[in-house]
C-alpha cells in the first residue's frame, strides 16, 4: 500500500504520460535523511488482529456535515467533522463491545512535501510524512476538541521543526517521539490511524488505459481510517477498518447514518453515472 506521500510522487511522475516531456524521478531520501534505526510502534499483534477485521465504505455528504457544524466547532474543516464523528461512533462502539473504557492514541499521518520550505520537487521519490499524535485518556470524550489538538500539533511542528528534518538534527526529530510512545502503550490503549488523500488528483492519474472511474486504498491494520475525496469533489470518502464486532455496531450508529449518501446514490457514483 502507498503511503500518502509516496502517492503523492507516482501522481507527479504519471502527469506528463503521454508527452514529450520527460520527468526523471528524483531519488535523493538517504541524502535528506540518512537512515538509522528508528523504533516503530506497530506490532505483530495488530497485524494478527486484523485478520479478524472488517472494512467498510462511508461517503459522507457535503452540504449534511456544513449543516452539524455548529458554533462551537466552526473552526473545524469538513474532514475535521467527519473524522470526529468516525472516531467517537469508533470508540462507542468499542466500549459497547468490551463494556469498559480505556485511553486512546490517535494518529495522524501527514505528508510533509509542500511544508518544507522550499517544497519538494513532484518528482522527488519515496516517503516524508509525519505521525500527530493524540493521547486521549478515558475520561476525555470531546473529540472536536481532539480534532483541534491534532490540528494545533501538526502547526506547531511545521513552524518550529519541518525544516529540521535533516541530517542528524533530523534524526533526533522522528526517533524521539516514537521512543516517548513507548510509555504511552503501556497504558494498552487503544491505536486509531488516519490518513487523508484528500487533494491529491486521484482521478487525473493516466498511466495509458484512461482515467480511474473510482480509486481506493487496501487496508490491513485494525483500526485504520483512510479519507479522500469523492470522485466529483462533492463529498468525503472514508475507508474504516475495525474488528467485526466493533463494524457492526459502528456502522449501524444513527449519528453517523444521518451524514452519510445512501447506497443507492453510493451505487450511482461507483457506477459513474452521475450528470
Amino acid at each position: 500500500m502507498l503511503s500518502p506521500s509516496a502517492l503523492f510522487s507516482v501522481v507527479g511522475l504519471q502527469r506528463l504520460v503521454g508527452t514529450k516531456e520527460t520527468l526523471v524521478p528524483k531519488f535523493f531520501g538517504a541524502s535528506f535523511l540518512p537512515p538509522g534505526d528508528v523504533p516503530t510502534i506497530l506490532t505483530n499483534e495488530v497485524y494478527t488482529r486484523a485478520q479478524t477485521c472488517s472494512t467498510r465504505r462511508s461517503v459522507f455528504n457535503a452540504s449534511k456535515i456544513a449543516n452539524a457544524i455548529g458554533p462551537i466547532q466552526q473552526q473545524l474543516s469538513s474532514e475535521d467533522i467527519a473524522l470526529s464523528i468516525i472516531l467517537r461512533c469508533a470508540m462507542a462502539a468499542r466500549r459497547s463491545v468490551t463494556g469498559f473504557s480505556r485511553p486512546s492514541l490517535f494518529l495522524k499521518v501527514t505528508n510533509l512535501r509542500m511544508r518544507m520550505n522550499p517544497p519538494l520537487p513532484e518528482n522527488a521519490v519515496g516517503n516524508l510524512f509525519w505521525l500527530t499524535s493524540v493521547f486521549l485518556k478515558e475520561s476525555e470524550i470531546e473529540l472536536y476538541d481532539l480534532v483541534l489538538k491534532m490540528r494545533h500539533a501538526l502547526v506547531e511542528f511545521c513552524n518550529e521543526n519541518v525544516n529540521k528534518l535533516k541530517g542528524d538534527e533530523g534524526s533526533a526529530l522522528v526517533t524521539e517521539p516514537l521512543k516517548e510512545s513507548e510509555d504511552v502503550l503501556k497504558t494498552n490503549p487503544d491505536i486509531f490511524r488516519c490518513t487523508s488523500l484528500r487533494q491529491f488528483p486521484l482521478y487525473e492519474m493516466d498511466f495509458g488505459w484512461g482515467k480511474p472511474i473510482w480509486a481506493t486504498s487496501p487496508i490491513y491494520i485494525e483500526n485504520v481510517i483512510v479519507l479522500a475525496d469523492t470522485r466529483l469533489g462533492d463529498g468525503i470518502e472514508a475507508w474504516v477498518t475495525f474488528e467485526k464486532e466493533v463494524m457492526a455496531i459502528f456502522e449501524c450508529d444513527q449519528e453517523l447514518l444521518v451524514l452519510l449518501l445512501s447506497t443507492a446514490v453510493l451505487l450511482s457514483i461507483t457506477a459513474g453515472s452521475e450528470h
